[in-house]
């Protein structure tokens, strides 16, 4: 629980999807936002009605996702 690199966050110069689900308990949407903030060429996705295991509540939405953000690049 010690290691820490979200200082280095603005460094990432490579495209980043970040995404989760806008029901989320553990990791809430400003959680992802705050990600996305730091991240200089980060695309923010929050899902509706999904929560924390997105990938599995709804794996078309995400793959969808993670296919468009791929094609862009």
């Amino acid at each position: 629980d010690r290691f820490d690199r979200m200082g280095a966050l603005g460094t990432i110069e490579v495209p980043v999807l970040v995404v989760g689900g806008a029901l989320d308990p553990l990791t809430p949407p400003k959680y992802h936002r705050s990600l996305a903030e730091q991240l200089p060429r980060a695309q923010l996705e929050i899902v509706e009605e999904r929560g924390h295991m997105l990938p599995w509540e709804d794996p078309a939405a995400f793959a969808s996702l993670v296919r468009t953000f791929a094609a862009a690049w």
